[in-house]
């Protein structure tokens, strides 16, 4: 949706809390001014959903948290690839994981 939006520096509120496949995949992608990351209140996540989210944000310093406690296969798959700025990760608080969820 957002992918290569070099300028963009405010990102839209995303106030879903259940999430489907591939939802949010790639949504920030090289958005290369963006340093601050919405906050993301899902705690259902599905396959993919916030995979390759912020991938390549090379500005992006505040992470958001991610409160889901059960994750999906692939969920947060390259969430933060590429972001070099970054100096803190967020807590994982999942208990609950799947195949690649985190990879």
């Amino acid at each position: 949706m957002f992918d290569g939006c070099d300028s963009l520096v405010i990102p839209p509120k995303l106030p879903a809390t259940n999430l489907h496949r591939s939802c949010y995949y790639g949504m920030f992608s090289d958005c290369s001014s963006l340093t601050t990351a919405p906050e993301l209140p899902a705690t259902e996540l599905a396959e993919y959903c916030y995979s390759h989210m912020f991938k390549d944000c090379t500005s992006l310093v505040n992470p958001p948290k991610l409160p889901a406690t059960e994750l999906a296969e692939n969920c947060y798959t390259a969430m933060f690839m590429g972001c070099t700025s970054l100096t803190k990760a967020p807590e994982l608080p999942a208990r609950k994981l799947d195949d690649w969820c985190y990879q």
